[in-house]
């Protein structure tokens, strides 16, 4: 499958629109990478500035990741989520040491399945739009300075031509690796993002190898529920307009 990209989107929804993509819609039901049902994923955020890490406008890629024996994005892959709001919901440090917690949203962005997954219908691959995205992320600090952060991750997406919202996802254990804030006090961070995690993207989906953040993402469960064709054709116009919304 190759790796996911905006123009590559649009070119499979307008596949979608003439009537000749999705041989079936993806079958119902609840898979976990705990249960080895598919593969875990890596994350990198890219910034706009070396130490924006909660800027709006941030960009937000996650590509599936087997410890490289294929390439990343291979089985699955979500890009282009743009950061537009990051919120303080608790500030449990003292003196500069704890915790800060935030709710970050997200809007935009596309995925897809390889349709060789566990959720397979029929069709080689499945293209489709992020309808939610928001992440719960505790930052942790050490006399004020950062030592590392967890996130929780729920999104929810769609298939232009299926029904609305029929995909969800939870990813339950993000994990700071590194990023490029020269202040980042585990020594094990060179602030060079390794080629083994995922580019990162600008809000057109196109590389800016500059600075953001890398992590790794765990313990994920895809629900597909009441993926039905519907009874009208999705015309091209309808396609452009779900993408702009």
């Amino acid at each position: 499958m190759p790796k996911l990209r905006t123009t590559l989107a649009i070119c499979a929804l307008l596949t979608l629109s003439t009537g000749t993509a999705f041989a079936q819609p993806p079958i119902n039901g609840i898979w976990k990478t705990a249960n080895g049902d598919f593969q875990e994923g890596r994350s990198a955020t890219s910034w706009a500035t070396q130490t924006g890490r909660l800027a709006s406008g941030n960009v937000l890629n996650i590509d599936s990741y087997n410890g490289g024996t294929t390439p990343l994005g291979s089985q699955w892959s979500m890009s282009c989520m743009q950061m537009v709001s990051a919120v303080l919901i608790a500030d449990l440090t003292s003196s500069g040491t704890g915790s800060k917690i935030y709710l970050i949203t997200y809007v935009g962005g596309v995925f897809e399945l390889d349709g060789a997954g566990p959720w397979g219908g029929g069709a080689s691959l499945y293209s489709g739009l992020v309808d939610t995205y928001n992440e719960t992320r505790t930052i942790q600090f050490v006399n004020g300075a950062i030592t590392g952060a967890n996130s929780n991750h729920s999104a929810t997406g769609h298939l232009p031509g299926f029904s609305s919202e029929c995909i969800s996802l939870s990813l339950g254990n993000g994990v700071l690796i590194g990023d490029t804030d020269p202040n980042l006090v585990p020594v094990t961070d060179t602030n060079v993002k390794p080629t083994d995690y995922p580019d990162f993207l600008d809000s057109a989906c196109s590389p800016v190898p500059v600075y953001g953040r890398w992590g790794n993402v765990t313990d994920i469960t895809l629900t597909i529920t009441g993926c039905l064709v519907p009874t009208r054709e999705t015309t091209w116009g309808g396609v452009k307009k779900l993408y702009e919304e």
